[in-house]
């Protein structure tokens, strides 16, 4: 199927090439009539078609021809609601432009999830005319919209949002709050930060949440910061959040943060931190991963045998010798594994023997790390 729509697409491409050619014409001074109306004609035909296959071939038709497929957008608007609406909206998105006027109509529709499936694909399409219908959105009466709305305004990031958004974190309003942390985030508006920050002490955990997953897209030091404080919340998923956020960073200020948070006493938390110290690969992670393989859990153990082959850091070696004779399979497992990519050898076999390889070619591979 998927090799059959490329090759549409192909065709398509080719036949409107071809009538552009013929025409004599840019891509920018082809007219819109011709061939592209019979061919949008002949997929919104199919759009009504009993064959599934067929619909599928037409939503990624009319995706292939953007802008020019904008006589099928009412019709496409019309699988709201039914098993195919996902292929409908990915359509409405690539048509884009188009869209956005017929969309907008539906912000008003008197179908609360229709309005929140119109703002969502407004926010994707991101066009200016969508920010104060959106804006206004925010005073809908259904909280689903409200947040919707809200989400669909960081689609907008370069359409001045960032204030009233801002303001939404001000309100009463728990789930507009939530929705204003997460279109913030997608904004990554250093306007943010000072909202954002103050976010972190919101009344409600997933309003904290958010806040702190977008400091993660906003970053800078003043976001580490803020983020470091909220690895302590009381609540655990907004110390997850933090430290999902502190990883996307990827900051070597995030280390120590990340490092406090191997202390933590969900379970959860703590194998994420080893994870991400791994895939930090800085120097000021690898003792605490190293500590780590002595863990009394043996996840513990295993994850950071894991993050040490990640971080690459010859250091780790004699202690993932030690952790190919631990008591687990697992972590036996893990730490071969990341001998085998610190080294290039498969080293976790034979202990002995791994020992006096090791012993062999330290210097040499210690020398070519410098």
């Amino acid at each position: 199927m998927r090799t059959t729509l490329k090759m549409l697409a192909v065709v398509i491409g080719l036949a409107l090439a071809a009538a552009g050619a013929a025409s004599g014409q840019t891509d920018a001074e082809k007219p819109s009539g011709g061939l592209v109306p019979d061919i949008v004609a002949t997929q919104i035909a199919k759009l009504a078609s009993n064959d599934p296959a067929a619909r599928q071939v037409a939503f990624q038709a009319l995706a292939s021809l953007g802008p020019q497929a904008a006589p099928a957008v009412e019709p496409l608007i019309g699988f709201f609601g039914k098993p195919e609406s996902d292929s409908a909206a990915k359509a409405l998105v690539a048509i884009g432009a188009p869209a956005v006027e017929p969309l907008i109509a539906k912000l008003k529709d008197a179908d609360e999830p229709r309005r929140v499936w119109a703002a969502t694909l407004l926010g994707k399409i991101g066009d200016p005319r969508a920010k104060e219908p959106l804006l206004a959105l925010l005073a809908d009466r259904g909280m689903y919209v409200r947040y919707g709305a809200a989400k669909a305004l960081g689609g907008l990031a370069d359409k001045g949002v960032a204030e009233p958004l801002i303001a939404i974190l001000k309100g009463e309003d728990a789930w507009a709050r939530w929705a204003g942390t997460v279109a913030l985030g997608q904004t990554a508006n250093k306007e943010a930060l000072d909202a954002l920050t103050a976010a972190l002490k919101d009344e409600t955990r997933g309003t904290r949440a958010m806040a702190a997953l977008a400091l993660g897209a906003v970053r800078g030091p003043k976001a580490i910061e803020a983020l470091a404080a909220a690895v302590k919340d009381p609540d655990p998923s907004v110390r997850l959040s933090a430290v999902l956020a502190l990883g996307e960073i990827r900051d070597a200020a995030s280390v120590a943060p990340l490092v406090e948070a191997l202390a933590d006493k969900d379970a959860d938390i703590r194998l994420q931190a080893v994870a991400l110290l791994g895939a930090s690969r800085e120097a000021a992670a690898i003792e605490p991963l190293i500590r780590l393989l002595k863990d009394p859990d043996a996840r513990t153990r295993a994850t950071a045998a894991e993050a040490l082959g990640k971080a690459g850091d010859l250091r780790a070696v004699e202690p993932l010798l030690d952790a190919t004779e631990d008591a687990s399979m697992l972590v036996r497992l893990k730490a071969s594994d990341a001998l085998a990519q610190l080294t290039g050898q498969p080293l976790g076999q034979d202990a002995a023997k791994a020992r006096q390889w090791w012993q062999q070619n330290k210097a040499r591979l210690q020398g070519a790390a410098k």
